[in-house]
Formats: C-alpha cells, structure tokens, sequence
C-alpha cells in the first residue's frame, strides 16, 4: 500500500492485498512492484485520506485506458476499478495472462502490416504497469448535447488481446494483462438527453497536472529476483504441502528432556570462573549464592535458528528501509513545497514605496518675492 499527497493506492489479486516492493517517490508521482500470478484477477483501489476537495481517478493498464471512478472529497472513501467495460452492459475482469512468443521476426513483421495490436511494437513498452492518476477536480457548467453519434475508442477486446513478443526481447517471460469472464453491469442511471452530465475541470486554473501519479509494475517472481527488486526469502514462501510436512515430522519426535535447575549452594567461595551480572550489587562481605560456571566447558549451546527465519527477518527490515527511505523523500518533498509556497506569497506582495515628503518651504523663504517673468 502506497500512501502520498493525501491518497493510499494498492492493488489486490482475487480478494488479497499485494505486498509492495521496492517503492520509491520522484515529485508527484509514487510507484512500487508487486508479483503477478498468471490466471488470477486482479485490481486497483484508492481512497481519499484527507478528503476536502473532490477528485477524479483514471486509470491505465499497460498504456491503455480502461476508465476512472471519481470521489466526492469525503475523507476515508475509497473506490476500485478492476474490469474493463466492452459494451454498455458487460463488462470483464482484468487478468495476469502470459506473454506469448516466436522465434521468427517474418510473423511478427505480417501481424504488424495487417495491423494486429499483438505484433510488437511501441506498446509493448507499457506493458507490466498499473497506473493511477488522480486530479482534483470541480465541476461546472453543463456539457452541450452531442450533434453526432458517440464513437466508442478501441475495443478492450483487440487492445488487452493475446501478445506476441521475440525470444530475444527483454519482455521474455513477463505478464500482461488479458480480458477474464464476462459481467453484467448495467449503467447506473440512464444517458438521457435532458440530463447532460457537467464539464469537469482542473481544481486549480493555473494548475492542470495530476495531483498524485501511483504507478505500479508488475512481473512473476522469477523475473523480479533476477532483477534484485524482491529478496528471494520473500518471493519463495514455503507452501503449505512443505508446511504441512514439517509440522507432522514436528510432532512425530520424542518430546525433549526439561533441562534440570542446578541445586542451590549455601555458600560459594568466589574464584576466577565465577560470573557476575553486569549493574548488580555485590557484598564482598556476604558469602557468595551463586553457582560457578566453568568457562572451558560450558553449557549446551541452542541450536542454530533457521535459515528461512533469519531470511524473514531480513525481508522484513529491508521493507522498513524502503518505507523509511519513502517517508524521508516525502518530507523533503513537503519541504520543498512549503518554501517554495512562502517564496511565492511574498513575491506576491505588492512592493509599496514610501513617499518623499515635499515642502514648498525648502525651495522659497517666507515673504521672498520671486519674478515670474524669467520662467
């Protein structure tokens, strides 16, 4: 989950919340990689934290749009967008689908020439991201009716259709994303002539820019730990087969012998083998209650911990890293806004300049005569 400029942003596949790795923040704009599954649906949801101003999300799946949801500026509210509409009343489910591929550039070249958006092309440079752009918007007059028929952009069915990459492309391996099972869905009201919808228009007249920028980027595991951008102990979890095994193998050993407490001295004489604990406050005068410890031979050690543990542990604090570091780039950035705020309030300020008092009385003395016939 992605928090910045007042909004959250994250993406869920079949109900769960994807963990988002190796984030980072550049102005406006907030991004992170998240490990697709094939076959499995997936969606983008935000939610307005502060609220106050009303805004509108659009969001595009590997450089297509697939539409946007707007919020009325009620902090906490939070909407979703996980299908793409391909009628009036069905829409489909946005699934992680495989790339496909070929050995010979001659097919590719004839997709390309009877224009088959699965050819490669400049496209396939999108493909793997999840974007949300999200402005703050205010609505004003009425649209004007249409004098001609709506026509509909591209059909979701050709643009999210079945892709075919090179062996030797750098997308070898990767996702994309594929239409799933059909939904019904009617429109919420009807389009109606009397009933035209408002323009929508940026918040800030002299500012048209997104307000804030989620982009998400998507692989399989493999590729995202070739790449370094997941540690391998979070992108291979044990699965619950492998689970299911150790704990039986667990609960099959004999139960382990309870260690037995050393017997209780009356009185220890100190010696150089006697250990102390760090702060304590010791009677020279007392007899010592204590049991020595023999150095040279000690106790038994503890076993060493796990490696899949010690790997958890260091996923995890690498993630508190990267959370650190986004936390610190957003302060900077907010500093950053606020000065350049005050510079532009005080350059705002009208520059008024004292007036230069005047006196008659410094050019002239009091019943001088003056000709008026040299002017």
């Amino acid at each position: 989950m992605l928090t910045h400029r007042g909004f959250e942003a994250w993406v869920e596949c079949d109900g769960e919340v994807m963990t988002s790795h190796s984030a980072w923040c550049d102005g406006r704009t907030i991004g992170a990689t998240v490990v697709s599954q094939e076959g499995k649906t997936f969606g983008i949801h935000w939610r307005d934290v502060d609220g106050g101003v009303e805004s509108f999300g659009v969001v595009q799946i590997d450089g297509n749009i697939i539409g946007g949801r707007g919020l009325n500026g009620t902090p906490g509210r939070a909407v979703s967008k996980s299908t793409a509409k391909v009628s009036d009343e069905i829409e489909r489910a946005l699934v992680f689908s495989k790339l496909g591929t070929t050995e010979h550039e001659e097919e590719l070249e004839r997709m390309a020439l009877h224009g088959d958006v699965g050819a490669y092309s400049e496209s396939l440079d999108s493909l793997g991201t999840i974007e949300l752009r999200v402005e703050h918007v205010r609505y004003g007059d009425f649209k004007r009716p249409q004098r001609f028929p709506y026509r509909r952009g591209a059909d979701p069915r050709d643009v999210f259709a079945q892709r075919v990459v090179h062996e030797t492309s750098k997308k070898l391996g990767c996702h994309q994303t594929c239409l799933g099972p059909e939904r019904y869905n009617p429109p919420r009201r009807p389009t109606q002539p009397d009933r035209p919808a408002r323009k929508r228009l940026p918040f800030d007249p002299y500012d048209d820019r997104p307000h804030v920028i989620f982009k998400f980027s998507y692989a399989p595991r493999d590729i995202l730990i070739a790449r370094g951008l997941i540690p391998q102990s979070a992108a291979d979890p044990q699965p619950p087969s492998q689970r299911q095994h150790s704990s039986s193998i667990a609960s099959s050993r004999p139960p382990s012998r309870a260690r037995s407490a050393p017997p209780e001295l009356d009185a220890v004489q100190p010696s150089a083998n006697t250990l102390f604990l760090r702060g304590e406050t010791i009677d020279l005068d007392a007899p010592v209650h204590r049991l020595p410890i023999d150095l040279t031979k000690g106790e038994e050690e503890d076993p060493p911990k796990p490696l899949s543990i010690l790997s958890s542990r260091h996923a995890s604090i690498v993630n508190r890293l990267d959370v650190v570091n986004l936390l610190q780039e957003q302060l900077r950035q907010a500093k950053d806004d606020l000065q350049a705020s005050r510079a532009a309030l005080s350059g705002a300020k009208p520059q008024v300049t004292p007036a230069i008092p005047f006196s008659v009385y410094d050019y002239y003395k009091p019943g001088e005569v003056v000709d008026m016939t040299d002017l």
